[in-house]
Formats: structure tokens, sequence, C-alpha cells
């Protein structure tokens, strides 16, 4: 478990150097779905310990975390056909499964930042249902500086890896890029979703 958080820390800390060592690990699919069930622990952890409105019937639990298992997944399915995708459209040379490997270390690595999401994620209040038409949402500055510093590390850590996959040389172009990406998957499952649903 020491090995396990002193390689997060460095993941946050020097992601580039982080990046690189799953790079050359050549991962096994069983150790990138362990990554993935590893994240998907520690944000229920987290949640559970920090928050109020996670409350699920004990007759539900199973089938409620297996299909947010199975949706945490496909979020790294999707993340990381984009990143391989998009990557490679630019030039990138990230290969597959190297690719599938670094997002689901980023997935992991988010997870212990996981608090700084939870602790404002009601950063903004909105009027109650029937509330004055002209009363506007409320905000927590703290709150929400706390939310935006997790977008923030999530979008700088995310580039950082997807600059020593590919090759990338400027940063702050990988950022854009995965700030458009993340947007243009946003609207699409915006979309799609209501229709699957």
């Amino acid at each position: 478990m020491n090995i396990l958080i002193a390689q997060v820390a460095e993941g946050v800390t020097a992601p580039s150097v982080s990046a690189r060592r799953r790079i050359e690990a050549g991962d096994s699919f069983g150790t990138i779905v362990l990554m993935i069930v590893f994240s998907y622990l520690v944000v229920m952890i987290f949640t559970g310990l920090l928050t109020d409105t996670f409350q699920v019937r004990e007759q539900d639990a199973f089938s409620f975390h297996l299909r947010s298992f199975f949706l945490k997944c496909v979020e790294v399915f999707v993340i990381g056909i984009a990143v391989f995708a998009v990557g490679r459209m630019f030039g990138g040379t990230g290969g597959r499964p190297e690719t599938f490997a670094v997002v689901a270390w980023h997935t992991l690595v988010t997870s212990f930042l996981s608090p700084l999401f939870l602790m404002g994620q009601d950063a903004i209040t909105l009027p109650a249902e029937g509330a004055d038409p002209t009363q506007v949402p409320q905000a927590d500055g703290v709150k929400l500086l706390l939310v935006l510093l997790f977008v923030g590390l999530w979008l700088w850590l995310m580039a950082k890896y997807v600059a020593e996959l590919h090759g990338f040389k400027s940063i702050w172009m990988v950022v854009v890029g995965v700030v458009v990406t993340q947007f243009c998957f946003g609207l699409l499952a915006v979309i799609l979703l209501p229709g699957l649903t």
C-alpha cells in the first residue's frame, strides 16, 4: 500500500515521470482493470466519508455498484479511445495498450483528489422550487474554488500524461486539445443519453 501511495503522489507531483513508468511497464489488461477497481473504491470511500447524500438501500447495493463500476469502465474506455484517436490524428506516437494504461492510471491518481470535488460539489445552491423567479443561485466561494482546483488538476495531469504518451512538446496545446475533446464528448452525451434512458 505504501508503494501505491508513493506512486500516486508521484503521479501528481511528477506526472511526466509517472506516465513514463506506466508506458514502459507494459501493463496487462488485468492490471488496467485493477487500477479502475481501485479508483472506484477510493471514490466510494471518500464519498461515504465526506458526504451525507450517498445512501443506497442494502438490497440495491450490489446492482448499484455494478452499474456504477460498469459506467466507470465505459468512461475509461471512451476517454482512452479519444486520447488515442485524437492524439494520433495530430501526429502522436502512443500505442493503444499504453493509452489505456495511462488513462486508467490517471483515473486512479485523480480518484485520490476526489475529496476536493466532493467537498465542493454543492458550491452552487439553486433557488427552491416555487421560489421567486428573480432569485439568483447562491455560490459558496470556497467550495467553488475547491471544484475549480479539482478540475484544473484533472486537466493538467491529463495533459501531462497525454503529452508524455504521444511525445507532444507543447503542453498548452495538449490542454486545449483535452478541453475541446472533453467538451465535444460531453455535448454528444447530452444529445444521446436522453434517448438511451
